[in-house]
């Protein structure tokens, strides 16, 4: 189930039952995710096996967002670029393989359920409208030791040597808003975010460390022989 589905409803029944006269725009987004690895840093046997782990489950490749827009009848002709936490402009992101990355979590009958909230751990967002059809939505993450990047690289398990080094997303093409009661709702299926996957530092350190044993190892053999 889509999980930004309940917070839709409530915005649908909430805006046609307050009767409230500015509108709101509830837009949807998807897309796919791309994972790298570091050939510098893995073999291609594990990129390949890492590449694996990951196509075997399909969410762990997708992406879904939402955002709120109020007083979007502001917005329904001309050109405009709100960027976010301007003008109410509210995100939530859910990664198959991060999680829940923007977003306020919310427990529902049904499964948890991430709004839209005004509290951004991405650097940047920009949503272009062109006559009230959204022409495309830009979102960054961040550099990779601030914001959403290092609180997952924080939490990563310790059997898992591989860190983020950042997160891009980016949707384009044109949509239509369909207006129903006080409420605009559009969808973009268009998308496409990198991920970049890099080593932690102390796992550098664990192949230096190999490679003076080995050397060590090599020395003791050439002195003995």
């Amino acid at each position: 189930m889509n999980p930004f589905r309940g917070a839709i409803l409530a915005t649908t029944l909430s805006a046609v039952s307050m009767g409230v006269s500015a509108s709101t725009l509830v837009f949807d987004f998807s897309g796919s995710v791309d994972l790298t690895f570091d050939p510098n840093y893995h073999s291609q046997q594990t990129i390949d096996e890492y590449t694996d782990i990951f196509m075997e489950d399909a969410s762990y490749a997708t992406f879904l967002g939402q955002i709120i827009l109020p007083n979007f009848d502001n917005y329904l002709t001309g050109t405009h670029q709100v960027s976010l936490n301007s003008n109410g402009l509210n995100l939530a992101i859910v990664s198959g393989v991060l999680g829940g990355i923007e977003g306020t979590r919310q427990e529902a009958p049904d499964g948890v359920t991430w709004t839209p909230d005004d509290t951004q751990d991405g650097d940047s967002g920009v949503l272009t409208i062109v006559d009230g059809n959204i022409t495309s939505f830009q979102w960054y993450a961040g550099p990779a030791n601030e914001g959403i990047i290092g609180a997952y690289n924080s939490s990563v398990f310790d059997g898992w040597k591989t860190k983020l080094g950042e997160i891009n997303l980016n949707l384009n093409g044109a949509t239509d808003s369909i207006l129903i009661g006080d409420v605009y709702f559009a969808s973009n299926q268009f998308g496409a975010a990198a991920v970049t996957m890099v080593p932690e530092a102390d796992a550098y350190a664990m192949w230096v460390a190999g490679l003076g044993i080995v050397g060590y190892v090599a020395r003791r053999r050439s002195q003995k022989a």
